[in-house]
């Protein structure tokens, strides 16, 4: 389940990035069905080493993942993966 994929990334990440003032904002698409088949464990991996890398780099700027239903065709879809950074909070 992607939920639970997401969850565990930022589990861990939160563990990892304790020092980090950036947030990390999970955006999903309404559209995708709560079932998802696919590869959760390299997903959870990419996912964690891409989000870790981005919130390193951020310095003070909030992190957003938005996961997307990018090409829905017959009985499958493949998903976007789209970070994006955002200035923390209340600042410009």
């Amino acid at each position: 389940d992607l939920n639970s994929v997401l969850d565990d990334v930022n589990e861990s990440l939160l563990c990892r990035m304790e020092n980090v003032k950036a947030e990390l904002i999970f955006d999903i698409d309404g559209n995708l069905p709560k079932n998802i088949i696919g590869d959760f464990v390299h997903i959870g991996e990419v996912l964690s080493n891409l989000l870790g890398n981005a919130l390193e780099q951020s310095g003070e700027t909030d992190v957003k993942l938005e996961v997307l239903a990018y090409r829905p065709y017959s009985g499958s879809m493949e998903l976007q993966f789209k970070i994006s950074y955002f200035p923390v909070s209340g600042e410009e």
